[in-house]
């Protein structure tokens, strides 16, 4: 008995060993200058779901490389907190098209209603872009595209790109 006791704590022991080995390779990933290496190290938070990559993933949205804050906002989706819902709504702010777009998906996953308005905005503030500046139509499109489906994944409604609409139903 005492021998499979010591087996399983050596056991027990290696993997918490290499599980704080693999999270301290992220974080030293984290702190490269190499963008690549940054934007690994947020893939691989994003496949954990503990406080402490979240806290990293939040770090990731202020990073430098535009990548790197995407990816982190997908991430965030995938981790499922509404802690990063403050963080991810101010990510709609990014000028960054790719960086916003997955703002809007994470919040979609994420299912905070404080975050409707802030969709809508992004929304209308898209929709209202498109017709004034034809070299912005594209970038504009994904923002309104994506911030409709946040909304749609969270309220079950279909209200298209229509920021009115999506005022109207969810004041109801």
């Amino acid at each position: 008995m005492k021998i499979l006791i010591s087996v399983f704590l050596a056991v027990a022991s290696a993997g918490c060993t290499q599980q704080k080995s693999a999270v301290g390779n992220v974080r030293d990933g984290l702190k490269s200058d190499q963008a690549s290496a940054r934007l690994r190290a947020v893939a691989q938070l994003g496949e954990r779901r503990d406080v402490e990559s979240m806290h990293f993933l939040l770090l990731g949205l202020k990073d430098s490389n535009p990548g790197v804050r995407s990816e982190s906002a997908a991430s965030l989706g995938k981790q499922g907190s509404k802690e990063a819902s403050k963080a991810l709504t101010e990510a709609l702010h990014d000028d960054n098209v790719w960086v916003r777009v997955e703002a809007a998906k994470a919040l979609g996953e994420l299912d905070d209603r404080a975050s409707y308005t802030p969709l809508i905005d992004l929304l209308e503030a898209a929709v209202n872009a498109r017709g004034k500046a034809a070299s912005s139509t594209w970038s504009h499109g994904q923002d309104a595209t994506a911030a409709a489906l946040a909304l749609k994944k969270m309220t079950g409604k279909d209200c298209g790109l229509n920021p009115q609409k999506w005022k109207e139903t969810l004041s109801q």
